[in-house]
């Protein structure tokens, strides 16, 4: 069978892995063959020296080198003939209207759900698509409350369902900038039957693509029997927790973050201008910074003259136990700039 070659650009060395993984989960005897590109001069020299038949490109690579690139295929008269498919955080309605009007063949806002991935990688080379787990009305939620990734699962325990989700997820832990991944998964309605210990053992997996993530960090509600004795007498699993109830499971991930300390940072680590994604507070309690405030430069000097040494993405209470808030950011991740004006130049 011919291969399809498709060239993957994007700067992180993450994002490309779990890009490879989507593409071998996808493929199922497509015989896709995969590259990779981390720059806009790489991902030139794969273009112009392999036979490339479709591109993922990550629109923000390097700031601006996505956007420049994209231009620079749409108006070269032999790179223009390869499809783009964009995969992005920005979200932006000007810059997908931009990117669609200059050529782009799909523009799939991270984090990337799989099935809509695999339609577009088929509808470009005119293969077959079917809705995943569609025989089985599976359905899950994935959303973020208090810094604790919180995926539900609904009906279904299916193999190709469960893939979707475990990549759905990892898509969210790699692209959050927090210290430390805390992760609550809850089943519901989900029969025994539907449940064999290959699939599970798989799905819980995930951790390990996830840098700072362990069995640790990731509890489980769910009223299956047999999905416990399942994860208890796995090596990979048998630390994943069971919780009765989703309140019960956060408190406990809670604590896990204050116990481990890692809801601090050094007030000296601060970068004045750098967006708070998150309130801050001093170890007494008292509020520092509103979330989407910034610091200026006299203000966190300020600070240190005082001997404020170190802030608190959590509000503790006396006892240091009970956690009122825990929104976690990584400052040194957070840039300002006009992502619409900086992406096509």
């Amino acid at each position: 069978m011919e291969s399809r070659t498709i060239l993957i650009i994007d700067s992180s060395k993450e994002a490309q892995i779990l890009l490879h993984r989507y593409l071998v989960d996808i493929d199922k005897g497509f015989n896709f063959n995969i590259l990779s590109a981390y720059s806009y001069i790489d991902a030139l020299k794969y273009c112009k020296r392999e036979q490339v038949q479709l591109i993922l490109l990550d629109l923000a690579m390097n700031r601006t080198e996505g956007g420049k690139l994209f231009l620079r295929l749409s108006k070269d008269p032999y790179l223009s003939t390869i499809p783009v498919i964009i995969l992005s955080s920005i979200g932006d309605k000007n810059v997908v209207r931009e990117a669609l009007k200059q050529g782009a063949k799909g523009y799939i806002l991270k984090p990337i759900e799989l099935p809509k991935l695999k339609k577009a990688i088929f509808d470009v080379f005119k293969l077959k698509y079917t809705i995943t787990d569609d025989a089985h009305n599976g359905r899950s939620e994935i959303y973020i409350k208090d810094d604790i990734i919180i995926i539900e699962i609904h009906e279904s325990f299916h193999g190709d369902f469960v893939n979707s989700v475990k990549h759905r997820l990892l898509d969210v832990a790699l692209l959050r900038k927090s210290s430390m991944k805390r992760v609550l998964i809850m089943f519901f309605s989900i029969d025994d039957m539907e449940i064999d210990a290959a699939t599970a053992i798989g799905f819980f997996s995930f951790y390990k693509d996830v840098r700072g993530m362990s069995q640790h960090n990731i509890k489980v509600l769910s009223g299956s029997e047999k999905l416990k004795r399942i994860l208890r007498k796995h090596k990979d699993t048998k630390d994943i927790e069971p919780v009765p109830t989703m309140l019960k499971g956060m408190q406990i991930l809670n604590l896990q973050l204050l116990e481990g300390g890692r809801h601090v940072i050094r007030t000296d680590h601060i970068k004045p201008g750098s967006v708070l994604y998150s309130d801050v507070y001093d170890e007494n309690g008292t509020l520092v910074k509103n979330k989407n405030e910034v610091f200026s430069k006299e203000h966190l000097a300020g600070l240190i003259t005082q001997g404020v040494l170190q802030l608190y993405y959590v509000k503790l209470s006396k006892d240091d136990h009970d956690i009122f808030e825990s929104n976690l950011f990584d400052m040194s991740e957070v840039e300002l700039h006009d992502q619409s004006k900086s992406v096509f130049k």
